[in-house]
């Protein structure tokens, strides 16, 4: 299996939660590839992971055909029970 973690122009990780994506996917053994802009991916397999800033996941599930609620919060009902924490809507 193959996860794709975002990277900065220098190579390096973008952020420390793609360096811990890295750390658990590399330890279950998954090929690791590390990219910078989603429009950089040739492979085109939904079953590969996406770890990325928001703009570069939405664009992949675009570019897969996955339509997505316009919401931002957007979590199944029926996981509300995993959340670890209430989850909602509100205007400041």
């Amino acid at each position: 299996m193959r996860a794709y973690i975002q990277a900065n122009k220098s190579g390096e990780f973008y952020n420390v939660n793609a360096f811990i994506a890295f750390e658990g996917f590399a330890s279950l053994g998954w090929e690791i590839i590390k990219f910078h802009d989603v429009n950089e991916m040739k492979e085109n397999n939904p079953e590969d992971i996406v770890v990325g800033g928001i703009g570069n996941v939405r664009r992949r599930l675009e570019k897969l055909g996955i339509e997505r609620s316009q919401r931002e919060i957007d979590y199944p009902d029926s996981l509300s029970s995993y959340f670890g924490r209430k989850i909602w809507t509100t205007r400041i």
